[in-house]
């Protein structure tokens, strides 16, 4: 109420205003129309005029006028960044809240103690905790409940488990609203590390968008796997010190996969966005097959995930 006060008093002002400019005797026998033709022409004067903050003059004839009008509505019309705050009541100038560049780095222990003693060497968590498989489910995500990334997650942590490597898995649901997803990981992200400071790779499942399945399965022993694409943030549209650290991690595990089970590691592909990995070096993004893989064809790769993960661990220390 009070900002359709303050208009509703602006808007006087400034036909006041434009009262108060010489005009001729032609004008002025043509009437009201003919006077705000000749405003709207010549409207820089009638502005300066009716608001003393706009313009470099220092005294104009409607500074008393303006300070009247500013002291009815309680808008002070000569500070701009107060204007501004008083028409977005909804909206109260606020300090902007940025995310922490914090960079976890693993305690300096060896890991062979590490994975002797039990401690978490890996954390597995899912942006897009509602992603599934069409194939199986008929859906390509669910809204506000998990879908079966989860189970690959669950699946990696149990073959991993086998190999000795203990793994910490979250199934807590980020994407909902969708649009917050990657905001919400991120705490899950800090929470694990705060937890697990021995935590060497942290992964972030997903499963790929639609693409041809030729491109998205392999075939072992008779039976088919999902490929896996991983991805590496950078620092190409925000600050992201160390992102090669990241990308020299995916590349060991590309290297191993493909001495292992060469084509189950279809890439490793870096892109603009940091995805959390800013948070720590060993942090990856995993798309495990796409919409148009069945969920066992994604629990399979689980299992190799396990015994190249196992593998490059096996070699840490060394390399």
């Amino acid at each position: 109420m009070r900002l359709l006060f303050a208009v509703a008093l602006l808007l006087t002002a400034v036909f006041a205003a434009a009262a108060l400019l010489p005009v001729s005797p032609e004008l002025a026998r043509a009437g009201t129309g003919a006077a705000l033709e000749w405003g709207l022409k010549d409207h820089r004067r009638i502005v300066d005029l009716a608001l003393p903050g706009v313009s470099d003059q220092e005294i104009r004839p409607g500074a008393l006028l303006m300070k009247t009008v500013s002291r009815a509505a309680g808008v002070d019309f000569t500070d701009h960044h107060r204007l501004l705050i008083s028409q977005l009541p909804m909206r109260p100038c606020e300090p902007v809240v940025a995310l922490p560049a914090v960079r976890y780095e693993p305690q300096m222990t060896h890991l062979s103690d590490d994975r002797r003693e039990g401690r978490i060497l890996v954390g597995i968590y899912h942006t897009h905790t509602g992603e599934t498989y069409s194939l199986t489910d008929g859906v390509e995500r669910y809204d506000g409940r998990p879908g079966a990334v989860v189970e690959v997650g669950r699946e990696l942590e149990r073959a991993l488990l086998q190999h000795g490597v203990a793994a910490a898995h979250t199934e807590k649901i980020h994407d909902v609203p969708y649009a917050t997803s990657y905001l919400e990981s991120f705490k899950t992200a800090q929470e694990l590390m705060d937890e697990h400071r021995s935590i060497r790779i942290l992964l972030d499942i997903h499963r790929d968008s639609k693409k041809a399945r030729e491109h998205n399965t392999m075939e072992i022993g008779g039976l088919e796997y999902a490929t896996v694409l991983i991805i590496v943030g950078s620092d190409a549209r925000q600050f992201f010190p160390g992102w090669q650290d990241n990308l020299a991690v995916a590349k060991r595990l590309a290297a191993v996969a493909q001495r292992m089970y060469p084509g189950l590691i279809s890439g490793v592909r870096v892109q603009e966005g940091r995805y959390n990995q800013y948070l720590h070096p060993g942090a990856l993004l995993l798309e495990v097959g796409a919409v148009n893989n069945h969920t066992e064809e994604a629990l399979r790769t689980a299992e190799l995930l396990a015994d190249v993960i196992a593998a490059v661990l096996d070699n840490w220390e060394s390399e």
